[in-house]
């Protein structure tokens, strides 16, 4: 059977199961979070558990024939009965060999976080370099607004976060805040380097959670 487990951190996953008297046979834990799960799996088993089933009652022997006056007397010895007449034979269910892939929901993917930090720095900097452009604005949160969308949109595409996601999309982030620095004033002044810094710590704290 197939169990969906939600963790404490918001994450779902799914695992395939055969339990063993109602129960888990195998520890399960959070693919984001490493928290353990077979508390909540072992709820659900319980939740979904089938109606015990009453074994059949079984009819009582034949009486035996009454002697016969005058001669010998015959009996006849009942048949041992057999186990799968007594009840539900019990199958011990092995659990899966170490190493076996739990299926995930929403499986967290670097690639597509990568491409979408990337996404979503050159989105900003495209923005920026626009109202420079064609409004004569230069907005005075550069940093913010391109680190902003390469870690929110790093974090969208790659379906959560962690530390490699973040150091990318502080990278790219750096990158771009410094490319459209150069595209509006010509140069890197000194006191947008705070800028530069603002977007990179923006980039980091959203994409790698």
């Amino acid at each position: 059977m197939e169990l969906k487990v939600v963790c404490q951190c918001g994450q779902k996953y799914k695992f395939d199961v055969e339990p063993v008297q109602g129960r888990m046979p195998f520890t399960v834990n959070c693919p984001i979070c490493s928290a353990d799960g077979t508390a909540s799996a072992n709820a659900l088993l319980a939740q979904n558990a089938p109606p015990a089933i009453a074994p059949m009652p079984m009819a009582p022997p034949p009486p035996p024939p009454p002697p016969i006056s005058g001669g010998l007397r015959i009996t006849h010895a009942a048949a041992p009965e057999s186990p799968a007449a007594t009840g539900l034979t019990a199958h011990a269910i092995a659990p899966p060999p170490p190493g076996a892939k739990v299926k995930v929901a929403g499986e967290f993917n670097l690639g597509l976080g990568i491409t979408g930090a990337v996404a979503g720095a050159g989105l900003g900097a495209g923005l920026l370099l626009a109202f420079d452009y064609f409004a004569g604005f230069r907005f005075p949160l550069t940093g913010v607004v391109v680190g902003a969308l390469s870690g929110y949109l790093g974090r969208l595409l790659g379906k959560g976060g962690n530390s490699t996601l973040g150091i990318v999309s502080a990278v790219v982030s750096a990158a771009a805040v410094s490319a459209t620095l150069f595209g509006i004033y010509g140069q890197i002044p000194p006191i947008t380097i705070i800028s530069i810094v603002i977007g990179t710590s923006f980039a980091w704290r959203i994409a790698s959670k």
